[in-house]
């Protein structure tokens, strides 16, 4: 009986993470500038795997404009952003990426007080359809798809 037991939770283990592998997990990173350098440069990430930035956000004791250089194989795409002062700006862009890839945030030099942070799905491809997605720390039920 005890054999039956311990082979039924066995296969109960193995199911859960047959399931559990599907669920893609927001990785949060952020970055403080007490005070931007000369030569711009708020960070510079290169990925080692592909997958796509999810969510960005910026707050600043002053108000800021902040440049976003995605670089690849083939070259280079930037755009802007624009927080106000004190306030956290979020914006949700869906930046897709792929290993080897380089994103650069630059503000005007001298600017101080300045936090950027995002949030990344790694090994995820723009539009691929996840059974869940959760926060790092959220406990997942792999028989639904949202997080608990």
């Amino acid at each position: 009986m005890a054999r039956l037991q311990s082979l039924n939770e066995a296969r109960a283990r193995a199911k859960l993470l047959k399931e559990a592998r599907h669920v893609a997990i927001k990785i949060p990173v952020t970055v403080y500038k007490d005070e931007v350098g000369t030569d711009g440069i708020v960070t510079k990430i290169m990925f080692p795997l592909g997958g796509i930035i999810t969510d960005l956000f910026v707050r600043s004791s002053n108000a800021a404009k902040i440049s976003i250089t995605h670089t690849t194989d083939l070259g280079a795409m930037s755009f802007s952003l624009e927080a106000e002062s004190g306030v956290l700006t979020r914006f949700s862009e869906g930046i897709p990426y792929n290993a080897g890839e380089v994103i650069t945030a630059t503000a005007e030099p001298g600017m101080k007080d300045l936090l950027f942070g995002y949030a990344f799905l790694r090994g995820v491809k723009n539009g691929e359809k996840l059974t869940g997605v959760a926060e790092i720390g959220e406990r997942v039920d792999p028989g639904s798809s949202d997080p608990a």
